[in-house]
């Protein structure tokens, strides 16, 4: 088995051409000898779940990506698993999976031994979602800066909205 593992964070919804980018990254790591562990999304795993004891009992380096910035990725893993990630990947800032794998294993560094792929289904709860008080909000984007999951967006530079 891979000295290294990497956890992929499944999107929420049936969006086809993530779960593809998904798949094709888990495919690329698991082929260079990684272990690879496909999840749901992270932020709705309820605290205490088995799947957070599994990732904290995870050997040697551990890399995570998902549909959150590195920073929320990383904060989840070390909230809930205990432990620090080596390294973080926003896969929607990183939408080529060749793209998205090799970053992902140069973080890593070289695998030894046989990779693998798994998926785990994990019973995931819903989450509060934010709501922009535009009587408050004086569009000084710092919001987007701050939050830590990438809740807001501001395309081309419009009106910040909820994502």
């Amino acid at each position: 088995v891979g000295s290294s593992s990497v956890v992929i964070a499944r999107h929420l919804g049936n969006d086809v051409a993530r779960a593809s980018l998904e798949d094709a990254v888990a495919r690329r790591l698991s082929d260079s000898g990684h272990r690879v562990l496909t999840t749901p999304h992270l932020y709705h795993l309820p605290h205490g779940s088995d799947l957070w004891r599994e990732i904290a009992r995870i050997d040697g380096p551990l890399a995570v990506a998902g549909w959150l910035t590195p920073r929320a990725l990383a904060c989840l893993i070390r909230e809930y698993a205990h432990r620090d990630p080596t390294f973080a990947l926003d896969l929607g800032a990183s939408p080529d999976a060749e793209e998205a794998a090799t970053g992902i294993a140069e973080a890593l560094g070289p695998a030894e031994g046989v990779g693998e792929a798994r998926e785990i289904e994990a019973e995931v709860s819903g989450r509060w979602y934010p709501v922009i008080d535009r009587t408050r909000c004086t569009s000084c984007r710092h919001c987007l800066q701050f939050c830590l999951f990438g809740v807001y967006d501001s395309p081309r530079g419009e009106v910040v909205a909820v994502a």
